[in-house]
């Protein structure tokens, strides 16, 4: 998935890129109750896209060579999972908060 996609989808403005770093901002121009919620969302779903190209790119390393990569796998995939947790976690709390 396209990295413009994902911001339109979430309704994310992107407002600077720093590096491999993105800056956005959700309710501008327009504002929204939810803008918080989106760019929670937002976070998750760019988590998703890079987890897919880096198990994309490396999926015949994994199938040719067993062992460290297989390690690095779990390592990633446990990365990913604590960091959809902490953003459900962030968005519950904001949720919450502005409810």
């Amino acid at each position: 998935m396209q990295i413009a996609v994902i911001f339109q989808d979430n309704h994310c403005l992107r407002i600077k890129i720093l590096g491999d770093c993105y800056y956005c901002v959700s309710g501008l121009p327009e504002p929204r109750s939810d803008h918080a919620h989106c760019t929670v969302e937002m976070g998750l779903d760019m988590i998703d896209a890079i987890a897919l190209v880096y198990l994309t790119s490396q999926w015949m390393t994994l199938l040719d060579i067993r062992g460290q990569n297989d390690l690095a796998l779990i390592m990633l995939t446990a990365m990913v999972s604590v960091l959809r947790m902490s953003f459900a976690y962030m968005a519950a709390v904001l949720e919450k908060v502005a409810g």
